[in-house]
């Protein structure tokens, strides 16, 4: 199978990208779980010198980033500027703020030391469109790295020239193999990799009808949580209810635009909600989990 980038002004031919195969797509996947065990072992201090390493080569390549977002998909160049400045901007925010994001949080229990640790997930599945062809990414990607997951981007089959560029902007920077990687590959072997036990955390953001599929397909497979502790998660009937409130209709978002999103595409997500939450307790030599009070989102300013 072929995809093909078509220049929406001329109607030009930009290039042909062959569609991975399955053994192309096992072995990012290989590639991914290997970085997941070597990034969440990897100092913050570290990760965020990648963001660093990021934003200046973004700076850098303004131009010609630009020029490919305007080619692909038809963004104005003063607007894909903007958007590359923007994404330069997300990977210095996270820089700076990540390690506030991430710290343990004490709490008040019957325990002498209770607190919230934040911990990689493992490997995250994004599935982005192209109107924001890099913005789309960056803002998902980057919490995403910074909380220690690696990233699997199946980009709209429009924008595979950025898709890859993405890709390569994070080796340049200094990435490890796997942990930014982009899967040519068609709408649907998307949706049959939520079933993959080695992704462990979905962001979508898409058409209404995407939405809803991938929405059912993570909810048939949700499980129950392994934590001991006073709150069981009722995984068997909250999977069915999820699935089937999925295939009814779209997931409403917060967004106030009249769009349906799985969530506020437009903004960022902050590194903790791309990490696990830990509530732990300390009391006579016991680690036994406990819920934790619930946190407001933290993030960078909205911008324009």
């Amino acid at each position: 199978m072929t995809i093909t980038s078509i220049n929406p002004y001329t109607e030009a031919c930009i290039e042909h990208f062959a569609a991975f195969d399955e053994p192309q797509i096992e072995q990012a996947m290989t590639a991914a779980e290997r970085a997941s065990s070597l990034w969440a072992e990897t100092p913050l201090e570290q990760r965020t010198r990648l963001l660093v390493s990021l934003a200046e080569r973004l700076r850098a390549q303004a131009d010609e980033l630009a020029t490919l977002i305007t080619t692909e998909m038809g963004k104005l160049r003063a607007e894909a500027l903007a958007e590359i400045d923007k994404c330069a901007w997300v990977c210095d925010y996270y820089a700076e703020h990540a390690h506030q994001f991430l710290a343990d949080e004490p709490i008040k229990t019957d325990a002498p030391l209770s607190l919230v640790a934040f911990q990689p997930l493992g490997v995250w599945l994004a599935i982005m469109p192209w109107n924001f062809p890099f913005w789309q990414v960056f803002r998902c990607a980057v919490p995403a790295i910074a909380a220690g997951n690696p990233v699997l981007l199946k980009h709209a089959s429009n924008v595979c020239g950025c898709a890859l560029a993405i890709e390569r902007l994070f080796r340049e920077a200094g990435a490890p193999a796997g942990l930014l990687q982009t899967l040519l590959i068609p709408g649907e072997q998307a949706e049959a990799l939520v079933a993959d036990p080695r992704i462990r955390g979905v962001s979508l953001t898409g058409s209404e009808s995407a939405g809803r599929r991938v929405a059912a397909a993570a909810g048939a497979r949700m499980r129950r949580s392994p934590q001991p502790g006073r709150y069981p998660f009722p995984s068997s009937r909250l999977a069915e209810d999820f699935a089937e409130w999925a295939k009814r209709g779209p997931l409403r978002g917060p967004v106030g635009d009249g769009e349906d999103r799985l969530s506020k595409s437009a903004g960022c997500s902050p590194p903790e909600r791309t990490a696990g939450r830990a509530a732990r307790n300390w009391h006579r030599g016991s680690d036994a989990g406990r819920r934790a009070p619930a946190r407001s989102g933290r993030g960078p300013p909205d911008r324009a």
